[in-house]
């Protein structure tokens, strides 16, 4: 449960801030909120890829993801520092 009032110290009013704290607090005190986790695990899979030493395969079970999910997350990210042939016509 979400609480009602959030003091000082806090993790929440850390965080966020005093003000934005009070806010959560009056829109979800009482109820629950539910925090996706997938950011954290997309960023573990990009963490591991870029070290270069796990295969996809490696990566899906030390992130918990299907060995094709890994495969969509790495390519899907675009590496900035590589041109894209489209970048050439």
């Amino acid at each position: 449960m979400f609480p009602r009032s959030i003091g000082d110290a806090h993790q929440i009013c850390v965080v966020m801030g005093r003000d934005a704290a009070d806010r959560l607090a009056a829109w979800a005190g009482g109820g629950s909120i539910d925090v996706p986790k997938q950011a954290a695990r997309r960023a573990r899979v990009l963490d591991l890829h870029s070290r270069g030493n796990l295969t996809n395969a490696q990566i899906a079970l030390q992130t918990a993801y299907s060995e094709r999910h890994v495969y969509r997350i790495i390519s899907e990210e675009r590496d900035d520092r590589q041109s894209s042939i489209f970048d050439l016509l």
